[in-house]
Parts: structure tokens; C-alpha cells; sequence
């Protein structure tokens, strides 16, 4: 008996995940190698065997086919129906674009190749972190082209499965898995899908997915369930196929269809918006906590970070050198002519366009209307803003619509990008679903002022000195010249208002979070932080009026022998503080 069509429609289902996406494709990419290696395994009859996966080895064909075998569901033609992202079936036509062949391509010809030039042993993959549940780089026969399953896959293998819908019951997997082999109806079903299993598999992995499977109450003459044939693809619910993807703002459909979480954000949440204030009073920490509510996925944005040699080009994108490799035969050797690369590849440089921060997140708003993105920058105003944002600075001017109020024409490198994506307006704008958020420290050494026509398209947020005082209200510091600890929040607001009568500007003042936690414990975090902020960047040029002493190396000396350095702030009055 086989499984029925509307068996695997139902439990298939249970494999993909709410937001089908990146996270489902990389895991389902590591299940499939997993698995297929351990079908190796279990033809070797050895379950911790290495497995040679060099150029040209059999076993590498081998390996490649057998991943092809697991996640094609069917093929017609030239097209398969990969199962790539489980709980979905995408029809891709095959050729390069084939499952064993995409394998060959991206595992087989990076991971694998770049874990034979580590001196041990790596794990595979990297995400979820310390999730390995395959390990790179065996020698064997005089390459480092091994692979076996980690001895940790037990304790790893279900952070690939309990994302899905299924939780952690492994049982919509083994249907997956036995969706096309014949059952033997003369045992009970639970020994019929272990005998089933362990046809293919070593017998630990069927053990556990047994283990670990809710298997329902079967029984062989349900036709609902079973069938005396496999099923064709044709029987499969439709909605279990990837669409094309619509046609909005005059883009191509493409095959695969990425999915992002639709969050309505309110319409006060500025699109363009800069948040300022003083050193520590929680800007980063407020636009994160922000993009985390509205911007729930990774992929929903991107963080960049500006310093004084930033550019347009690498803020919106440009041709860069991109190493390719060309198949030759022979060995290569590094420069001692003894070392084997092994790979036989010749390296070589081709010139491709590399899109910046920006028209990534253009891209993806364009293309995901229902979707909303942002653009997080940090220190927006420690490189030249207006340089950075180049022919962008028009499109700032947001309708009300949160839509750009002009439109522009990018460059033709640009455009070329754009039309690959399947954008193929010449006029763009940027679209009501792009935020582009940023922080701002006008008191730091080595800005760049924004002018005037620039700020003007942006809505500032100033954050008080005191912001968010009330999760530091418990931390407390030790002062070399004070026999017990002072609250922190204490010691910096009498810092401030000394500070405050010297007239220093409130955006050079302490933040709550200038010091984090585990530096208040650290003597020397805070001479080497604050009390080098205050003598260099705050009290450059008027150091004595604040401290006892001229050059920040007799401060530190003065603290280190035990002396209050502070020449406006008594040591009595640290004390009453408390």
C-alpha cells in the first residue's frame, strides 16, 4: 500500500511554516543533506562513515542524486517539482537549476570546499548557532573532502523541524519521506513505516523519527489514507504550489516567491526619522526596539553604519571585483608548491553590480508592497549625509501617503540592477513602505553638520538626557576616593549639572546608558570612557575648571593614588548623594 494523495496533502502541510521565507529554505537545504548523507551511510553499513565527496568521485554523484531523490517530488519534462522549501512544491525547470545540481553548486562546491582548507574539522550549518548536525572537512584519500553527521545531530536535528507547523512531531516528515515507497500491509503501520524507513536510513536516524512522531490510529483498508498505487502530482491541492508572483508596479513574475509578515504600522511613525540627543541616552536602543515591533522578520531590514569615507556608492550601490573560478584540470598548490588546494578551480575576476543597503531595501518594498521595510543608520551625520545620499536626497520628499513626492532616474548601472530584479520603471520613487530611520550625536568629534534643506526633509525625535533612567536606577559604581558605592544614576546627574554650569551644551552631557553595566564594575572602563570623554571631548580646551589637574594622564594618576580629581565636586557631597 502507498500513501494517498489526500494523506500527503494534509501532513505535507504541517512541514512549511507561517512565513515561508529564508529561515525554512536554509533548513530544509541542511535536512536534505543530512538526510541524504545518512542514506549513504546506511549503504556503506556504517553509520559514522565519512563520505568522499571530491570532483568527479562517485560517491559525490552519488550524494547529489540522492538529494535530488528526496526533495523532487516529481518531474515532468524538464521541470521538477522541488520540495526546496518544505510544506510548498516549487516547479523549476531543471538543467542547472535542478535539485542535485543546485546541490553540486552551492553546498558541494563552497562549504565542502572551504572546510577542506581548515586544519579540523568544521560544523555544518551555521545557523541555527551551535546547531551542527553535519561536520566538513574529513581527509579521505588524500583529500580533505569528507563529510559525516556530527555526533551532536541528536541534540540538533529538531531545531530544522520544530519551526515548521508540526512542531516537533516528525510524522508529516515521514510521510514526506515514504510519500512514493510501498508499505507492507501484512505488519501494523507502525512497523510497516519503520520497515519502510530503515529500507533507506541508518537505524538510529529511524529511530528517531519514530520516537519523536505522533503516528496516528491507521488502519490498511481506510482508502482515504492509502491507496494501491503512488499518487501523481496531479492529485496534490493546488494550494501547495508555488504561485508566480503578481504584477505590481510593472514587475515580472518570477518562479520563487518570498513571503514577509504584513504589520500595519501607524501613521504616525515617521517614514524619514532621525533620533538625537546626548552620548547614552538610548538612541540606538529606541529605533531597535522600534524595528522589532514594526519589523518583526531580519529581513524586513537592514542596519548600516556611516563614518567619514562613506559613499553614494556604497550606500546605493556600484560594480565591484567578484572572484569566479573556472573549472581546470589538475592540481593547484598554494605558494611552498607543496600544500594541495585540491579544488582545481582557476581563480578569476569578474566586475559585478553590488546593490548598497538602499536599493536592497527598494527592491524589496517595490516588490512586497503589502510589506514594510526600513533602513536603519546609525551616525548618520559622521559621514557627508548629503554626499551619501547623492540624486536619493530628492526622493526624501514624502505625500502624505508616506509615497516620494518626486521621482528620479538612476545612473545606468543602476537602472541595469533594477531591470534584473524586474523593475522596470525609469522613474522611481521611493514607496510608502520604506522607512528609512537614523541616530544622530551632533557632540561627537569628526561630524558632518546637516544642512539645512537636507534636515528639512526628516522628522527629528530628540531623546532627553534622562531617558530611560529608570533601567539603571539599581547600578551602582566604585569611586577610588569614596569608601562605599554610589548609584550611578546619582554620581552622573551631579556630574551633569557641574557640567551644566560651565555652560558645556546638553547634547555633550551623560546619558543613563553611556556606561553599561559590566563597564560600572571595571575600574578601568571608567577612567579610559568617562573620564577620557570628559577631559578630551568635553572639556578640551577648559579641562582645570572641571578637574584638578590639566592632562588627562595627572587625572588618571591622581585617581589610581587615591585623590578626588573632580575640582566643582566634593567628595561630601558624592556622599550625601546616596
Amino acid at each position: 500500500m502507498y500513501f494517498s494523495a489526500t494523506l500527503f496533502n494534509k501532513y505535507y502541510k504541517l512541514l512549511g511554516t507561517n512565513d515561508e521565507g529564508k529561515l525554512n529554505l536554509e533548513r530544509t537545504s541542511s535536512l536534505a543533506y543530512f538526510l541524504a548523507l545518512d542514506q549513504m551511510q546506511k549503504d556503506e553499513e556504517e553509520p559514522n562513515a565519512v563520505i568522499n565527496m571530491y570532483k568527479d568521485s562517485l560517491s559525490r554523484k552519488n550524494f547529489m542524486e540522492k538529494v535530488g531523490e528526496i526533495f523532487v517530488i516529481a518531474k515532468n519534462g524538464s521541470f521538477e517539482y522541488q520540495a526546496n522549501i518544505l510544506g510548498c512544491i516549487n516547479k523549476v525547470e531543471g538543467g542547472g537549476n535542478s535539485m542535485s545540481s543546485k546541490t553540486g553548486k552551492n553546498f558541494l562546491s563552497t562549504q565542502v570546499i572551504s572546510a577542506s582548507s581548515s586544519p579540523n574539522p568544521v560544523g555544518y550549518p551555521k545557523r541555527p548557532a551551535a546547531s551542527f548536525i553535519l561536520e566538513l572537512g574529513f581527509e579521505i584519500e588524500g583529500h580533505k573532502h569528507g563529510i559525516k553527521k556530527s555526533d551532536s545531530w541528536k541534540n540538533n536535528l529538531m531545531k530544522f523541524i520544530e519551526f515548521r507547523k508540526c512542531g516537533t512531531d516528525t510524522f508529516p516528515l515521514i510521510v514526506f519521506l515514504l510519500r512514493d515507497k510501498q508499505l507492507n500491509n501484512n505488519l501494523d503501520f507502525n512497523n510497516a513505516i519503520r520497515e519502510g524507513l530503515g529500507s533507506a536510513y541508518t537505524q538510529a536516524v529511524v529511530d528517531y523519527l519514530i520516537v519523536n512522531a505522533q503516528v496516528p490510529s491507521l488502519v490498511w483498508d481506510d482508502l482515504q489514507n492509502f491507496a494501491t498505487a503512488p499518487f501523481t502530482i496531479d492529485e496534490l491541492d493546488t494550494e501547495l504550489f508555488m504561485q508566480d508572483q503578481p504584477e505590481t508596479n510593472n514587475l515580472q513574475p518570477t518562479v520563487q516567491v518570498k513571503e514577509f509578515k504584513e504589520i500595519e504600522i501607524p501613521n504616525d511613525i515617521s517614514r524619514n526619522r532621525i533620533v538625537y540627543g546626548a552620548p547614552g541616552t538610548g538612541k540606538s536602543y529606541k529605533l531597535n526596539k522600534d524595528a522589532k515591533e514594526f519589523f518583526p522578520d531580519d529581513d524586513l531590514y537592514i542596519r548600516v553604519t556611516l563614518y567619514p569615507n562613506y559613499s553614494y556608492s556604497q550606500f546605493v550601490g556600484t560594480y565591484k571585483p567578484t572572484p569566479i573560478y573556472k573549472d581546470v584540470e589538475g592540481e593547484f598548490y598554494k605558494s611552498d608548491m607543496v600544500t594541495s588546494i585540491g579544488h582545481g578551480k582557476e581563480p578569476l575576476i569578474d566586475y559585478t553590480f553590488v546593490p548598497g543597503p538602499f536599493l536592497i531595501q527598494l527592491v524589496n518594498a517595490l516588490k512586497y508592497p503589502k510589506s514594510n521595510f526600513v533602513i536603519i543608520i546609525e551616525e548618520i551625520n559622521r559621514a557627508n549625509a548629503a554626499a551619501v545620499f547623492g540624486d536619493v536626497f530628492q526622493l526624501l520628499d514624502r505625500k502624505d501617503d508616506g509615497e516620494s513626492e518626486y521621482t528620479i532616474t538612476f545612473n545606468a548601472d543602476v537602472t541595469n540592477y533594477l531591470r534584473k530584479e524586474g523593475i522596470f520603471d525609469l522613474q522611481i520613487k521611493i514607496p510608502k513602505n520604506l522607512y528609512i530611520w537614523a541616530t544622530m550625536n551632533s557632540a561627537d568629534q569628526g561630524v558632518t553638520p546637516l544642512d539645512t534643506a537636507f534636515k528639512r526633509r526628516w522628522s527629528f525625535e530628540y531623546m532627553p538626557i534622562d531617558a530611560g533612567e529608570g533601567a539603571v536606577s539599581s547600578l551602582e559604581m566604585e569611586l577610588k576616593f569614596l569608601e562605599n558605592p554610589i548609584l550611578w544614576n546619582k554620581f552622573r546627574k551631579i556630574l551633569n549639572q557641574k557640567l551644566k554650569e560651565l555652560m558645556v551644551p546638553e547634547d555633550k552631557l551623560i546619558g543613563p546608558f553611556f556606561m553599561k553595566s559590566y563597564e560600572l564594575s571595571n575600574p578601568e572602563s571608567f577612567k579610559n570612557k568617562l573620564l577620557l570623554y570628559l577631559r578630551d571631548d568635553v572639556l578640551r580646551h577648559n579641562a582645570t575648571k572641571f578637574f584638578k589637574h590639566q592632562t588627562f594622564s595627572d587625572i588618571v594618576t591622581a585617581y589610581d593614588q587615591g585623590g578626588n580629581i573632580f575640582r566643582t565636586i566634593s567628595k561630601e557631597e558624592l556622599v550625601r548623594s546616596e
